[in-house]
This record gives structure tokens, sequence and C-alpha cells, in this order.
């Protein structure tokens, strides 16, 4: 779900309004003009290519460079538009490992539209890529101050869950998207996607409220997915297809001693299942710590989650990540469940 966030990320950003361009300086002149000019043909569509892929692009559009790690940990290139015109902008995901078909792709890759209310999206028929059958998903996005329309083709091929991103402003974003989408080409083997977790070192660090040994790869996420959440951290790149990271919730309690059971009800709505449970100590109390996974409809991620009730509050932490990756990030998780502690302003 967090793979998403940085996608839509990368949609706001590439579509977002073009500075006005410099103004015309007057010309200059150089000397007489010999005999006519002769016109120039436009320029047809050009094909632009991956390790794995092409597509046909116009040919004014460019390729905007990937700015730092999170991107490139998401994206295998986008091109927009040129400044100047209305904005439209297509994005090659990088590949996911996932095992279902597209139907569950999609629905795992666009969780994060419904968890944290960034916009509306709705199945919109599907596609053809050149033999690779695909989903295709449109709505709007909202994130950064801004809405921009979006179209998702989602689909499954070599064992990877793939996606092309497509959005825009002005009446003919939609159709520039569906052309272009339609000359896309799996022009060979699906590179097998990094699972890898990245080695990190850690240091205690002030969070709001609290201290914690975390790893150094992870910051503050400034845009919490639970009105509810005290604080959120996450990785700076995926890893597997999502941003490894955790969160902690502070919210009234209403039910009964153990909050483990409402959370078990939350996750079995959810379709979601329990894998095993510990003993551990989170806020200098014994509390049990729950390993959970969720399939891909309700985001297809596991997460280690701890808690405890007092002073009327339920105060709950999850250590959310791939599959994949979550057994590599237990000692991380683990570390951060024992040492979180209170900051000492916040314990007065």
């Amino acid at each position: 779900m967090m793979r998403t966030r940085a996608l839509l990320l990368l949609l706001v950003v590439g579509c977002a309004a073009e500075s006005k361009p410099p103004p015309v300086k007057d010309a200059e002149v150089v000397g007489p003009v010999l005999g006519p000019v002769p016109a120039v043909a436009p320029a047809g569509p050009r094909t632009v290519t991956g390790a794995w892929f092409s597509l046909v692009v116009p040919a004014e559009w460019e390729e905007r460079p990937l700015r730092n790690e999170a991107e490139r940990g998401v994206s295998e290139g986008m091109w927009r538009t040129p400044r100047g015109v209305a904005p439209v902008n297509i994005l090659v995901a990088r590949p996911v490992p996932f095992a279902g078909d597209a139907a569950g792709f999609a629905a795992q890759s666009l969780f994060a539209f419904t968890e944290a209310g960034m916009g509306t999206m709705a199945a919109d028929g599907e596609a053809d890529l050149g033999g690779v059958p695909a989903r295709r998903y449109r709505g709007t996005l909202a994130m950064m101050g801004k809405t921009r329309e979006v179209a998702y083709w989602f689909f499954v091929h070599d064992g990877s869950g793939l996606a092309l991103q497509c959005g825009g402003e002005g009446p003919q974003w939609f159709s520039q998207c569906v052309e272009i989408v339609a000359s896309f080409r799996v022009t060979g083997p699906v590179p097998p996607a990094a699972v890898a977790l990245p080695t990190a070192t850690v240091s205690q660090r002030e969070l709001p409220g609290y201290t914690a040994d975390v790893r150094d790869d992870w910051q503050m996420f400034s845009t919490v997915q639970h009105p509810d959440a005290v604080f959120q951290l996450r990785a700076v790149a995926p890893a597997a297809g999502m941003f490894p990271g955790a969160v902690l919730r502070r919210r009234p309690w209403t039910g009964g001693k153990l909050w483990s059971a409402d959370f078990l009800a939350e996750i079995t709505a959810l379709g979601g299942r329990e894998l095993g449970r510990n003993g551990v100590i989170f806020l200098a109390e014994k509390a049990a710590m729950l390993e959970v996974e969720v399939p891909p409809q309700a985001g297809g991620y596991r997460a280690l989650v701890t808690g405890v009730v007092r002073d009327g509050m339920e105060i709950r932490l999850s250590c959310v990540a791939s599959p994949l990756v979550m057994d590599a990030l237990r000692p991380d998780c683990l570390r951060l469940i024992a040492t979180l502690a209170p900051r000492a302003e916040s314990s007065r």
C-alpha cells in the first residue's frame, strides 16, 4: 500500500502546474534571408524503451528524470508533455513480486486509496497490451493540495505485478493515455524484483511524545494514514514493492480488557488471519505481539502488532511490510517495540 503512495506522489509532481515559459526576446538581426526557408515537417511519434518494455509517445514528450531513491524504487521511467501545454504524463512502474492475477494486484496496489482517503478509483474495463490482459481503473487523486485525474492499467507477467500510470489535465488527457498505453509491449523477460531488505544502522531517535531505537533509513512520514496516529515512520525506498514502516496509534478505548480481541476482529473482517503471537514488553508492560497477514484486497501486507490499554486509551504499535521481507525486518520491529518510551517532558 505504501508503494502506491509513492506512485501517487510521482503523478502529482509530474502533473503539477507548469511554470510560465520565459518571455520571448526581440529577435536579433543577423543578416538578410537568402531564399525561402524550407518547411520542417513535424516529427512523428517515437518509441521509448526500457530493459523489458517499449511504448510509443508523441515526439515532443520529454523524459522526466527520477530524482531520488524513492522514485527510482517505484518507477522504470516517466514521460510527459513539454512545458506550456496541458500536463499529461505516463509512468511505467517497477515490477513487484506477485503470484495472483491482475484483479488481485490491482486491489493490492489501490488499497491506499480507500485506506488513506486520497481519492476515488473505480474499475473501468479491461485492455489487451500486446497479448497481455490488463485491468484498467480510472478516477481522481487528491494529494498535496491538488486534484488530478488518473488512470491505471494493472497486469501480471513472469511472476511480477506490473502497472502503467497515466494522468493529467485538459479534455484530451485520457484519450492520449489510452493511445499511448495501447502501444505498450513487453519486449523481454521481466526481471525478478529485488526482495532483499537493505541493511541499516540504528540509533535512538526523538519521536512525537516518545523516543525509540529506529532504523536510520526510516523517516517521519508527514501524511499519516490514520487520524489517530501519533507518528508514522517509513523507509525512504521500497522493498519488495512496499515501503516498510511503523505507525503508533492512540485512541479512546471502549472495548474490554484485551485490545487484541477487537484487533483480530478487524483483521478477520478484512479476510486476514493470525500467523502467531508472542509475549513482549511494550511501554513497560507485558503485552501480546500478534503477527497477521491480510490478502491483496486489503493491502497484501504482513504486520507485527502490539498494544496496551492505559488510562482509557488504546496505544497500538504496528510494524508493516511486504510478507517477503518481514522476517528480515523482524529484529528491527522487536527493537522498536522494546525501546519505545515516553519522552521525559511527556511523562510528567
